[in-house]
């Protein structure tokens, strides 16, 4: 027996030895008297969910996010876990690190990937569960300072946009440039943890 519906999914290992929850959860006195076993969340992750496939189909699509509900409510004791497995769908539904991916909500993120959207960001099915996913390493701002890899990264991605030829991209262009390039030129307290080889880094991306 599992405790939550979603986390009955159609990747996982031995499948058939698991009841339905509808069934489960109306008959659990009796069915533990019986010698029917009711699996921790972690004990089920580690053992029958992961490792999730590379993709997900639609009908996997169709379970994922009530997956993803179910392992979100409270704290697990194995994060670690979560955090070195591919569990979060990006935006062509291929499974990733979390830590692979980046905030969608941060608007330097957002500008500086917007034609990467499907590779850099989760899948809109799952973003409602922010909080969970920052936990597990998603790419953002703690306490609002940057980091210098992920700035460095964006500004990479920027670079590449004003050599590329797509007229549609030179659409956004410059209010995506000022976004991205803000911390720079405005005094703010973002960037105030860079030292001197992020400033490098940052010194070696002409987009100015």
């Amino acid at each position: 027996m599992v405790s939550h519906p979603g986390l009955l999914v159609p990747w996982m290992k031995d499948c058939r030895r698991f009841l339905l929850y509808e069934f489960s959860s109306r008959n659990e006195n009796c069915l533990l008297k019986l010698g029917v076993e009711k699996l921790p969340i972690e004990v089920l992750l580690r053992d029958y969910v992961l490792p999730m496939p590379p993709a997900l189909d639609a009908i996997q699509m169709k379970q994922y996010p009530q997956l993803i509900s179910a392992i979100s409510r409270g704290t697990l004791p194995t994060d670690w876990i979560l955090i070195n497995n591919k569990i979060a769908a990006d935006g062509n539904c291929n499974l990733k690190k979390v830590s692979d991916l980046y905030d969608h909500e941060d608007q330097i993120f957002t500008a500086a990937f917007r034609y990467q959207q499907a590779t850099r960001f989760l899948h809109k099915d799952v973003q409602i569960y922010r909080y969970f996913w920052l936990k597990l390493g998603l790419h953002h701002r703690a306490s609002n300072l940057i980091k210098a890899d992920d700035y460095i990264q964006c500004l990479q991605v920027l670079k590449s946009r004003f050599s590329a030829s797509n007229t549609q991209n030179n659409m956004e262009l410059e209010q995506d440039s000022q976004t991205v390039l803000a911390p720079l030129i405005v005094p703010n307290s973002n960037i105030q943890k860079f030292e001197a080889a992020d400033w490098r880094g940052i010194a070696g991306e002409s987009v100015f």
